[in-house]
């Protein structure tokens, strides 16, 4: 397996696992041709035979899997589901992901980050090897409350250090407005021109990892793009676009978009409900051309 970091992908909806084998081959048939080189997709205690099928119809596809443990859960212990997960995967899977928006989902800063340095030490005793990704943040409650990403890096640099390998941030929304709300504003420098570059609003992510050891830590979109009950498809086009123009300015790592074959009602998929290609789309294939020479050798 190539030993460099992936640089694009997709994160799938969790239906996925529950689907035919012929529509999840199908949507990994789409995302292989695209140029992903990633899929991400949660897991939970017992769902070795619903996620084994996706791992390896992915690898068949020359893509790898990321794992998120748990997927989207409430604040929980520390259990043996990473040792699992990592064992039964073995060197199948390099990068597991730990939770998904813990900030908008009961966690306080502080408790997620001694989940994962407990959880990263579940999944490296069955996997030295693996990389584990903390984070999967959203906005939390807002800028300057305290589950804002500011608080959760800060947490998990303090707390967690030398547990993670990577932070992920879900990167909605155009990479480009600098705007209050913008998560991209929040996570990434921009050269003094956002909201939390000057280090008001607790500074940036990335200036809050720079001054506590975790300069050489990546950031990566493990989501990216935008619903259509926000957006129109053309202007998803655009921010797909962009974000992966930050993988190739090296802003970011990685920009996984949500989704590919639209799953619910929102709008996230660059398929339409009947499988039609949209913008998005396109956007995806021709960004990925340009760059896909290109696989980041921090990892």
């Amino acid at each position: 397996m190539d030993t460099k970091f992936p640089r694009f992908g997709f994160s799938l909806d969790a239906n996925v696992a529950f689907t035919t084998a012929v529509n999840r081959q199908f949507e990994l048939d789409q995302i292989r041709a695209v140029g992903g080189q990633i899929v991400r997709i949660g897991i939970s205690a017992g769902q070795f035979g619903v996620v084994d099928p996706i791992v390896d119809d992915a690898l068949a596809r020359g893509m790898e899997t990321m794992l998120c443990l748990y997927g989207t859960t409430a604040p929980r212990a520390v259990d043996t589901l990473g040792h699992d997960v990592a064992v039964h995967y073995g060197n199948k899977i390099r990068y597991y992901e730990v939770a998904n928006e813990p900030d908008i989902n009961g966690w306080g800063a502080d408790q997620y980050a001694d989940f994962v340095a407990g959880t990263s030490d579940s999944v490296k005793s069955g996997n030295p090897d693996a990389k584990v990704i903390a984070g999967a943040l959203w906005k939390g409650a807002g800028l300057g409350t305290p589950t804002d990403p500011q608080h959760f890096v800060t947490s998990l640099c303090t707390r967690a250090s030398g547990k993670f390998d990577v932070v992920s941030a879900h990167l909605y929304d155009n990479p480009l407005a600098r705007q209050n709300w913008n998560i991209w504003d929040y996570m990434l420098y921009w050269g003094g021109t956002g909201y939390c570059d000057n280090g008001a609003n607790g500074g940036n992510a990335r200036q809050i990892m720079n001054a506590s050891g975790a300069a050489g830590v990546p950031i990566i979109a493990t989501e990216g793009g935008g619903a259509l009950t926000a957006y129109t498809e053309a202007q998803k086009a655009t921010w797909i676009t962009s974000g992966i123009d930050q993988v190739a300015a090296g802003q970011i790592h990685m920009y996984m978009v949500y989704e590919m074959v639209r799953h619910s009602p929102s709008g996230y998929s660059v398929l339409d409900a009947s499988n039609v290609q949209q913008p998005g789309y396109t956007a995806f294939q021709t960004g990925t051309a340009k760059y896909r020479f290109k696989r980041s050798s921090v990892m």
